[in-house]
């Protein structure tokens, strides 16, 4: 009885051919967007705090220091300064500013989840492919050398099963982090929306007023989100 030997990772992507190495390099592709993407969210969210503290400024009346407080590379604070820096104060007009801000901002926020979710798409695909060539090496060599050595037949069937194997191993995680990615961006954009939104009602009716359209501009979003790949 011969003693088995270790298969390395080199031995498995082997028996997979180059599609298991295209598989392989899409799914490093899609985890390196997914991390990239999860930080830059992460950033972008810290905004929050920084937006609030320039709705107290213009809350206490002090704009002079909420332009102060905007004052920052962050998403949200270049939406805001747009708003602070026009010269009307018609709630109107204010909308239409923070909308084409937010459109301006949106297509960073959302950059690369499409892709993602199109490589997990993809990913079972190609290992189908896989399996279907891996399948048809299988039988160019029964037709050539029969069935009478099985060892000549093992390279296209691990080619079909590797192949398989990592589009589901690349497919799953992928769609988990794609639909991760997507839903911390909505949600950051939900965010900026309402802070702005707020920033709006302070700047038209005033540290203390309140008017009679404050419900309906609330009910208001400010702008159409944008799906960005």
């Amino acid at each position: 009885m011969t003693e088995r030997t270790e298969q390395t990772f080199a031995d498995y992507m082997r028996g997979g051919g180059i599609v298991g190495w295209v598989i392989v390099l899409l799914g490093a592709v899609a985890l390196a967007l997914g991390a990239l993407r999860l930080g830059a969210l992460a950033l972008a969210g810290r905004g929050q705090a920084l937006a609030d503290k320039v709705n107290a400024k213009v809350a206490e009346g002090d704009l002079a220091g909420a332009i102060e407080a905007a004052k920052g590379k962050l998403p949200v604070l270049r939406i805001q300064r747009a708003v602070l820096a026009s010269p009307s104060r018609d709630r109107e007009v204010l909308h239409d500013i923070a909308a084409e801000a937010l459109l301006r901002e949106t297509p960073a926020i959302e950059r690369y989840n499409a892709v993602i979710l199109v490589v997990a798409a993809v990913a079972p695909l190609l290992g189908l492919l896989g399996t279907v060539t891996g399948m048809i090496s299988t039988f160019e060599i029964i037709t050539e050398f029969g069935t009478g050595d099985p060892k000549m037949l093992s390279s296209g069937i691990s080619e079909a099963l590797i192949t398989t194997q990592l589009g589901l191993v690349v497919a799953i995680p992928g769609v988990l982090i794609g639909n991760a990615v997507k839903g911390r961006a909505d949600a950051v954009l939900g965010g900026f929306e309402q802070a702005v939104l707020r920033l709006v009602n302070l700047l038209q009716d005033g540290p203390d007023g309140e008017s009679d359209d404050r419900e309906d501009s609330e009910e208001r979003p400010i702008g159409p989100r944008v799906v960005n790949g």
